[in-house]
């Protein structure tokens, strides 16, 4: 899977989620639009770079998934146990959209 492509489905899983839970000021939306451009694309760039190991992506995906929220926590009022089982559950739902993807192409 190219890297934009990975990139574009990371921001419209997880925007789609969020805006599905509920989270539908249209400044959430574009912050989360562009943290997940930024986290996606960097990680999988630093990946491609370091070698692709299941630890590596274990070890990333944490550090996007603690990211994502950090940016999120700033923006928000929600509770921030709900925001951050929002933030698990929206890369959990991406993460496993690219493994089923990748192994389909």
């Amino acid at each position: 899977m190219s890297l934009y492509l990975a990139c574009g489905l990371t921001m419209a899983i997880e925007t789609a989620y969020f805006y599905l839970a509920g989270f539908r000021e249209k400044y959430f939306l574009i912050v989360c639009l562009a943290v997940n451009a930024a986290t996606n694309l960097t990680m999988n760039l630093v990946l491609s770079c370091t070698g692709i190991s299941l630890w590596s992506v274990l070890i990333a995906e944490i550090l996007v998934t603690g990211t994502e929220y950090a940016v999120y926590s700033l923006i928000t009022k929600t509770s921030r146990k709900k925001l951050l089982l929002h933030t698990i559950a929206a890369n959990v739902l991406s993460f496993s959209a690219g493994i089923i993807l990748l192994r389909l192409f």
